[in-house]
């Protein structure tokens, strides 16, 4: 991907991607990644060493989402509506640009403490608890 260096958008969305290779950290210019609508069902911690702002995963079949996800530290929008999530890492509470954060369609319980978003689009199970996204919006 080295002849790819200089890119700074890649959408590469309504694929039948079933991986990511690690290969993906040499794109240093990265940041806007749209990976919705595949087969994804891990995501590579390479992509956590990009200087991501937008990273797009809905519509996949993730179960988990790397520990480094903490280190994406430009990431304002993040979308991981539409997988099979159960957690989220807590690093991601750690986001301090992060603004837009959707998880909607999830098997989410709970959000990680320190989530400062200014829009969060809540999975169905946030308001069975009576939490209601004003709730859970701040910053």
């Amino acid at each position: 991907m080295t002849e790819f260096a200089s890119l700074e958008r890649l959408e590469v969305y309504h694929n039948a991607i079933r991986s990511v290779p690690d290969s993906v950290a040499q794109l240093q210019s990265l940041v806007h990644l749209d990976l919705s609508r595949n087969q994804l069902s891990s995501l590579p911690a390479a992509v956590c060493h990009l200087p991501l702002q937008v990273l797009l995963l809905a519509h996949n079949k993730l179960v988990a989402l790397p520990e480094e996800m903490g280190q994406l530290s430009a990431l304002m929008a993040l979308d991981v509506s539409c997988n099979t999530l159960s957690s989220l890492p807590p690093q991601l509470g750690e986001l301090a640009e992060l603004r837009s954060l959707d998880v909607s369609s999830n098997m989410l319980n709970q959000l990680p403490i320190g989530t400062n978003c200014v829009l969060i689009h809540s999975a169905p199970s946030f308001l069975a608890q009576g939490l209601t996204k004003g709730a859970l919006i701040s910053g």
